[in-house]
């Protein structure tokens, strides 16, 4: 609809009204077209740091004779896909290795990503803890700081990046 019409005295002088009956399909009464959200994101996972606390969680050290863990980082995606993406680095608390998963992910709403760590040991492994990113994690950040849990209990953080 427009409606012009004179403003004051001088009848030179109009405003205009623009006013759509109807918004455009697809704009959501916004005027700009809608975005819907991905339903999955195909992403690269780079460790680009780590730190485990001191203890495990239930106060024990985490090798025998109270040396530190010889870490592993992982991911497993949905489809049941297990990467290594940081190899055991021997008695280590933190770290910055700046490592990559040797291929991209899918992760989705319903599938979303485990990332966790194994302390490797000689005699038996023993698991650090594990963290869970979702897809509005990857579509909302580059990079996280991602809390590691071991039996429900902080253990340690990693320092993810995603690239998509």
């Amino acid at each position: 609809m427009l409606v012009t019409r004179a403003r004051g005295a001088d009848s030179a002088r109009f405003a205009l009204e623009l006013t759509p009956a109807d918004p455009p399909a697809g704009t959501a009464g916004t005027g700009s077209p809608t975005t819907l959200a991905p339903s999955s994101a195909t992403v690269w996972i780079t460790v680009l740091s780590f730190e485990f606390e001191g203890r495990k969680p239930d106060g024990k050290a985490w090798d025998f004779g109270g040396g530190a863990p010889d870490p592993k980082i992982w991911l497993r995606a949905g489809s049941g896909t297990n990467l290594v993406i940081v190899p055991t680095m021997k008695d280590t608390f933190r770290a910055n290795p700046m490592l990559r998963a040797p291929a991209a992910v899918e992760v989705s709403a319903s599938s979303p990503l485990v990332v966790g760590a194994t302390d490797v040991d000689e005699a038996f492994d023993d698991p650090m803890g594990e963290a869970t990113v979702t897809l509005d994690d990857v579509l909302a950040h580059r990079e996280m700081d991602v809390e590691v849990k071991l039996a429900g209990l902080r253990s340690g953080t990693l320092r993810l990046r995603f690239d998509r």
